[in-house]
């Protein structure tokens, strides 16, 4: 539900400015601009706060109101350097998790190809690292130059802590600027802004960055031919927003940052609803996807423990939670220790069903949180209800199948598909021997068909631990407890359970398969 507060009053209907913006992001034709008041959930102060602070230090600049001029009078008294560091400190981002980068990671998760923003720090690139998204950073001419056709872009414009000589803080740093009728980023962002709209985030109307900025959006085009933009504010101001109405910038008044980050989670949420919209001529372009937050899990969490819901509530929120949702890297280890901890329990059956299925759609990119749970999955196969029958009404839960789905998901080749299945389930039964426990002989005859369904007699597995000895010992050692039954489907001679037959348990046997994992098998 979008928040009446969104919109002050204005002729545009709030509902239809959500969904301009919601359409302009779907279609690659919004560039997100990022200004100070981003980064302060991080830690870092805002651009009123960085002016004041410096103010606080000089003396007989009480009456001094222009904030580039404050930053002057703090360069001339305590030089450059000085300057510099301090605003390193100010802009120190203090916190830094996948909780208080939220904002960004929303953006990020809905692909826009080109970010511009005017902070120094590296928020935006340390929170697409989270996601495992691949941006340049754009700080000057040779970075304009490197960069390859169609990439990724986070574009600095007004410097980089990492280039003291870029940054933009001072009267005289703006002035210099304006005198460079051709700077390269002015010339890119001329580039950019051609047809686009521009969606501002993080600046208030005192924000001297927000002032120099559509000065130059104005310059480009002319006061007749802006293309619309948006931006987005915590408090009114007339005067300033009829100036930007008339440069067809519509400004959304928020109450609060809680409102902002809601607004930025419900524009994700229908961006990617609307991407799930197939259309084909999007196919070579990345989808848009939403972000799972370890806050989200820990409610998540509470909700399944919870006993005021039902089992079919909770499946559904299991999965409305966990599918299709991008995994930042800090987040991505609690998601595996709750498929761990509620496929071990005896929960409902909704819950673990919910888990299995789930699975499939889960956005893991550490290749050791899907053998640990595919251990998991394949404990499930002691029950009926998780293996195939020609009675089963439950074939869509089928543990062996959604581990050979998930293989399917992230690994490209055919061959690697089988060696991996192959050895999850050698793994397995070979773990279950060095812990001594007894598998029922409908449970080993599951994983047996599975295994021979792959050939598993004709691959070569010793690069992952398993060499032809030791599978056959293990094979040998369950048709040694189950029968005949098993030995005339395996095909194989005598049993060979002497003293010397090699153990190692789950742990270790799931060690040895990361060890030996190729680098780069989930990308």
């Amino acid at each position: 539900m979008i928040n009446n507060n969104y919109l002050h009053k204005d002729p545009m209907n709030k509902i239809d400015i959500i969904e301009k913006i919601v359409s302009g992001i779907s279609e690659f034709k919004i560039i997100p601009f990022f200004g100070a008041g981003m980064s302060k959930p991080c830690g870092a102060l805002d651009w009123r706060g960085l002016v004041e602070t410096l103010k606080s230090e000089l003396s007989n600049c009480e009456n001094i109101d222009d904030n580039l001029l404050i930053a002057e009078q703090y360069q001339i008294q305590f030089g450059r350097d000085k300057l510099i560091e301090k605003l390193r400190d100010l802009c120190a981002l203090k916190i830094r998790t996948s909780d208080t980068y939220q904002n960004h990671l929303k953006i990020l998760a809905m692909n826009p190809p080109i970010i511009y923003t005017t902070n120094y720090d590296n928020a935006l690139e340390e929170a697409a690292d989270l996601i495992s998204k691949k941006y340049l950073k754009i700080v000057g001419l040779n970075d304009i130059v490197a960069s390859p056709h169609g990439s990724n872009q986070i574009i600095k414009f007004h410097g980089d802590f990492q280039d003291d000589q870029s940054i933009v803080f001072t009267r005289s740093d703006y002035d210099e600027r304006l005198k460079i009728e051709r700077h390269p980023l002015d010339v890119l962002f001329r580039s950019h802004i051609l047809g686009k709209s521009v969606l501002f985030l993080g600046y208030g109307f005192g924000d001297e960055n927000i002032q120099y900025i559509f000065e130059k959006h104005s310059e480009f085009y002319g006061t007749d031919n802006l293309p619309p933009s948006y931006i987005i504010s915590f408090s009114h101001n007339k005067v300033k927003e009829e100036e930007l109405k008339k440069k067809n910038v519509t400004t959304l008044v928020l109450s609060s940052p809680d409102e902002l980050t809601s607004l930025i989670t419900e524009i994700n949420s229908k961006v990617f609803d609307k991407g799930n919209d197939f259309d084909l001529t999007f196919l070579n372009q990345d989808i848009h996807r939403e972000v799972l937050l370890n806050f989200e899990l820990d409610n998540l969490k509470n909700y399944i423990s919870s006993t005021n819901h039902t089992g079919k509530e909770k499946h559904d929120k299991i999965r409305r939670t966990l599918e299709m949702k991008i995994l930042p890297n800090d987040v991505e280890p609690n998601v595996a220790k709750l498929f761990m901890e509620f496929l071990s329990a005896d929960y409902e059956t909704e819950i673990v069903d919910a888990l299995v299925l789930a699975f499939e759609h889960v956005s893991f990119r550490n290749f050791e949180n899907i053998i640990s749970i595919s251990f998991k999955l394949i404990e499930l196969t002691e029950n009926p209800r998780y293996v195939f029958s020609m009675s089963n009404p439950f074939s869509w839960l089928l543990a062996l199948m959604k581990i050979e789905m998930k293989l399917c998901k992230v690994l490209d080749d055919a061959a690697e598909i089988s060696k991996w299945y192959c050895c999850i389930i050698l793994g397995y039964l070979e773990g279950q021997i060095a812990e001594k426990k007894r598998l029922e002989f409908n449970q080993v005859d599951s994983l047996f068909i599975a295994l021979q369904t792959h050939n598993y007699n004709q691959l070569d597995l010793e690069d992952r631990g398993f060499t032809k000895e030791q599978i056959d010992e293990t094979i040998q050692f369950y048709i040694g407890q189950h029968g005949q039954i098993l030995r005339n489907r395996q095909q194989m001679g005598s049993v060979s359970n002497g003293p010397n037959m090699f153990r190692r348990n789950l742990k270790n046997i799931q060690n040895q398969l990361t060890n030996g994992l190729p680098k780069n098998v989930i990308d």
